[in-house]
């Protein structure tokens, strides 16, 4: 028993951390029913499992250590970085009274009890007080009963140990609160409940199966409502900013879902009250917390430029970008940088395209600033996440009439594995409006060139070889120009401009000979 209990402890603690609350539990139970055995037989039999917890614990702290130590020192994902140890205790203490709570029944349900929900507390409140009473009390009744082997003092024993860990007591376990958390100590709540029925009502049995069917309906309608509210991200989301409305998760959460939604939607009447509803929940956001996430600004200027406000999309995906820079929340944490660069510069760059901009000395210099932005987030961050960011940049050099520049970021792009058939399109056009400039400047050579380099990077493109034909045709090279444009025309039959060139040039060659 001894050993298939060790192997057991084992598979729970790789799978999850949490489950070190079975060290002291598997003693308890062994003491509780098993009164048979001594102390010290418990101690031997549950050494094995105490070995495992312990070698496991080394492994954890001398090896892994916490994981994602700049992404907890922010407020904003841990609300004990700045407490102090009586601040620390008497929040958590306050936290175990609500475990207590919705270990009992849930009134409220979220996936979202982040900053800032619950405040971080002081012993001169009455609430940290009120959560200390209860858990002395419970542990004064455990202590008194366990000698009795009392099965309610079990469960108060299997609740606390369980539940430690999560309380934060001790260490931040990455959530002030949840519901996942009560998984197993809801075993015990479970178990102390039906204990009392049949104590209570020991007389009547009938009233005891009654008042666990009363119970079974009550969790049963609470599970199915909050079925409901898993139908999709957005309706969790939404769900969730309504029963907790101070998380800044659950707002910026829905109010991302909103903005998603807009983005995708093609009447154009069913955008403005997405984005209406998005900026709502993204402002309340902001009252909770302005500091820690730059991506709220983002997405606010994202919200703004879908309501057309050019004005205030620039300035807050400009302050996103700054922002995120330096925001301790995304240090070490790749894309964050490129995102907040690639949503400042798209927002130039259509607005640039749309005409929104009156003043053309403006336009140009938001363009250098998007290139400059969309430039160092290359080098501080990681594009080869997102191609999009590469392809942003050769459009604000496009637009720039830097076709250089331009062809050699758009081909970074196409070479990210995330890049989609739209770079290639995007590339193919950049080429083209370079070459045809090239050309109408007289300089065929370096349109040339220009189109030879463009063919390399795709291959199998008609208006590339056309255009590549066209550049050694108005160079005079015929015979260099024969072979793309009968590939151009190979590639795309229907086109008939490649024909007809191909035809003017097989004509001149014939007349040559």
């Amino acid at each position: 028993m001894r050993f298939g209990a060790a192997f057991c402890c084992a598979l729970g603690l790789l799978a999850k951390e949490s489950a070190i609350g079975f060290l002291p539990i598997f003693p308890l139970a062994l003491y509780f029913f098993r009164p048979a055995l001594r102390l010290k037989q418990i101690a031997m039999v549950s050494m094995p499992v105490m070995l495992v917890s312990l070698g496991y614990l080394g492994l954890w702290f001398g090896v892994m250590g916490r994981v994602e130590e700049t992404f907890y020192s922010v407020a904003l994902t841990n609300p004990f970085v700045n407490a102090s140890f009586a601040e620390r205790s008497a929040t958590a203490f306050w936290l175990i009274f609500l475990y207590l709570g919705k270990a009992i029944f849930p009134l409220t349900l979220s996936h979202s009890y982040t900053y800032n929900v619950i405040p971080i507390m002081t012993w001169l409140g009455w609430k940290p007080l009120l959560g200390l009473g209860v858990c002395l009390s419970l542990a004064f009744y455990a202590f008194n009963r366990t000698r009795q082997r009392n099965f309610l003092a079990f469960c108060i024993w299997f609740f606390a140990c369980t539940i430690a860990l999560a309380s934060n007591l001790f260490i931040y376990v990455g959530g002030l609160l949840g519901e996942r958390f009560i998984f197993t100590p809801s075993v015990a709540s479970i178990l102390a409940i039906v204990v009392l029925f049949v104590q209570l009502l020991k007389h009547e049995r009938i009233w005891v199966f009654a008042a666990v069917g009363v119970v079974f309906i009550a969790y049963s309608a609470l599970a199915l409502n909050r079925i409901a509210d898993w139908q999709s991200e957005e309706s969790l989301y939404k769900a969730d900013a309504l029963a907790t409305p101070q998380s800044y998760q659950a707002q910026s959460f829905y109010a991302k879902a909103l903005l998603k939604r807009s983005l995708a939607e093609t009447n154009p009447l069913m955008k403005p009250p997405l984005m209406n509803e998005a900026l709502e929940h993204l402002e309340m956001a902001r009252t909770i917390d302005s500091v820690n996430d730059p991506q709220l600004y983002t997405n606010i200027g994202l919200c703004y430029e879908q309501l057309g406000d050019n004005a205030n999309a620039l300035s807050y995906t400009k302050q996103g970008y700054d922002k995120v820079l330096d925001a301790a929340l995304y240090k070490g944490r790749a894309g964050y940088i490129c995102y907040a660069a690639k949503c400042y510069g798209q927002t130039i760059l259509r607005a640039f395209q749309t005409g929104r901009f009156s003043d053309t000395a403006q336009s140009l210099r938001l363009l250098q600033d998007a290139a400059f932005a969309l430039r160092t987030a290359i080098q501080r961050d990681t594009p080869t996440i997102d191609a999009d960011v590469p392809m942003t940049l050769a459009n604000c050099y496009e637009a720039l009439s830097n076709y250089d520049s331009a062809m050699t970021f758009s081909e970074k792009a196409i070479a990210i594995k995330t890049s989609r058939q739209q770079h290639k399109d995007n590339y193919v056009i950049i080429t083209n409006n370079y070459g045809g400039s090239l050309m109408q400047a007289g300089k065929y050579a370096e349109a040339a060139t220009v189109f030879a380099r463009a063919v390399r990077t795709v291959e199998n493109n008609s208006r590339l070889q056309w255009g590549l034909g066209m550049a050694y045709f108005a160079a005079a090279r015929y015979r260099e120009a024969l072979a793309p444009l009968r590939r151009a025309v190979e590639l795309d039959p229907a086109a008939e401009r490649p024909k007809d060139d191909l035809a003017r040039l097989e004509i001149l060659l014939k007349n040559s000979q």
